[in-house]
């Protein structure tokens, strides 16, 4: 077929590139740059392959697993044998009981009445001279209004003696004793008494 376009500049620039001589070999690409970009280009669908097959062998996950928990209903029976706890009984704290002290009586012997008035004999059964009369005069002196002195001729009694004519005059005839100083005293109830109290002198 006849190329029926003009001849441009691309047209010439291409006969300017054509090898001249039957006897040069054309030029061919360098091998080991080839065999790198073959590499660049196998190397990621190589590794895509085989990361797709161990997704495809990979152990399915389990499947998540249920558990159903039955609550077993109480039957009536075991609801009636259930124990009911008691509360613990209070501890019942003892308060400390004070000592009380008890109250000190105190036995106040009452002195009876004195009886000034009582009738009293003063009788001398000694040789000296107004012995009755002195000591009829101390009791006088005290208090006595009732008092007689006079001399002792009997025997008996041999030592000091005042009698008292029963038990009522008793706690009168020891006051006459304390004042005369004489500490024999005697009931003289059962013998005849010229007083209610007697005093002898020895």
């Amino acid at each position: 077929m006849t190329n029926t376009f003009p001849e441009d500049e691309f047209d010439r620039l291409a006969a300017e590139r054509r090898a001249h001589g039957a006897h040069r070999r054309p030029s061919r690409v360098n091998p080991w740059l080839t065999a790198f970009i073959a590499v660049l280009l196998i190397a990621p669908l190589f590794g895509w392959g085989v990361g797709s097959m161990l997704t495809n062998f990979k152990d399915p996950e389990p499947s998540p697993t249920t558990t159903t928990t039955v609550h077993a209903e109480a039957t009536p029976e075991e609801e009636a044998t259930e124990v009911v706890e008691e509360p613990a009984p209070e501890e019942v704290v003892e308060e400390p009981v004070e000592d009380v002290e008890e109250p000190v009586v105190e036995i106040v012997e009452v002195e009876p009445e004195r009886n000034f008035a009582v009738d009293i004999r003063v009788l001398n059964g000694t040789r000296r001279q107004g012995w009755a009369a002195d000591n009829a005069a101390t009791l006088e002196a005290v208090g006595y209004t009732n008092v007689d002195a006079d001399n002792y001729t009997s025997a008996s009694p041999t030592s000091t003696t005042i009698y008292y004519n029963g038990a009522d005059y008793a706690h009168e005839a020891q006051m006459i004793g304390n004042a005369l100083g004489i500490s024999n005293i005697v009931d003289g109830s059962d013998i005849s008494l010229s007083a209610s109290i007697v005093v002898v002198l020895r």
